[in-house]
């Protein structure tokens, strides 16, 4: 049996356990044991939800059960997610993060926890772009081949984009970018770039967020979504709430061929 410690039971933590419970013979078949999750890690309580029966509060629970096998954080944020990881690490448990603030302030730090204990911490990157042969030249600066690793251009970007927490695409120009749409139809929160028709995207802080061009005001903004929990909560609900088909325009054609 493989035991599992989630952190966090927001809108990623509680799609994590939902998803293992309701695949819980197919993904125990994939993995060649059973994963039960022992903990559940949130500071609130959740009265009739079946998660109480894993719920802690505290997390010196999970960090000294030697039955816990892999810590799955969600919780976003640098702390006290940083905390937990490295002495989830400290303690020989492998992790699970999806917390890209994290990897990218203290990445090289937990990799080396992670190596020292021999513990799997790997980053997977999607893309390609200009900047494709720097990313390697950083990645091979800090050591950290093994760890992170770019996937490179994928023909059918929609299941990365149907699994991620936010979608951000920094263009410099961008007509009306259809994988915006795509991720607000999948009700993702979406960060773009600060370029000339963005505007026209998406509604600033109502159905997606607009960063600064620059590399460190890109880097700000970004964190600072992946922060904000609340944030992200509304951005989504208000990406479910919203028609993000063509209909409308395509009636405007129609409309003026008639003309």
């Amino acid at each position: 049996m493989i035991n599992i410690a989630v952190l966090g039971y927001g809108t990623v933590g509680s799609g994590v356990v939902e998803v293992i419970n309701t695949n819980h013979e197919s993904i125990n078949k994939r993995a060649g044991d059973e994963i039960n999750i022992k903990y559940v890690l949130d500071l609130r309580d959740f009265p009739g939800d079946p998660v109480e029966k894993v719920l802690v509060h505290d997390y010196e629970v999970i960090v000294n059960d030697p039955e816990v096998d892999i810590v799955v954080e969600v919780m976003g944020g640098i702390e006290p997610a940083y905390t937990f990881v490295k002495r989830a690490l400290q303690a020989g448990k492998s992790v699970s993060t999806s917390n890209k603030a994290l990897v990218a302030k203290h990445g090289s730090e937990l990799m080396e926890i992670a190596k020292e204990k021999n513990i799997n911490f790997k980053w997977f990157i999607i893309g390609y772009g200009g900047d494709e042969q720097l990313i390697h030249d950083k990645i091979k600066e800090s050591g950290m081949e093994d760890e992170v690793i770019i996937l490179g251009k994928k023909a059918n970007p929609y299941p990365y984009i149907k699994k991620c927490d936010i979608y951000i695409q920094p263009s410099r120009y961008e007509g009306k970018a259809v994988t915006v749409l795509e991720a607000q139809m999948l009700g993702k929160p979406v960060v773009i770039t600060d370029f000339p028709s963005s505007d026209s995207q998406l509604e600033d802080g109502i159905d997606g967020v607009i960063v600064p061009l620059d590399d460190s005001g890109c880097a700000d903004g970004i964190v600072e979504v992946i922060q904000d929990r609340e944030l992200r909560i509304k951005l989504v609900e208000n990406c479910q709430k919203r028609d993000y088909s063509s209909k409308d325009e395509v009636e405007k054609l129609y409309k003026l061929m008639g003309d």
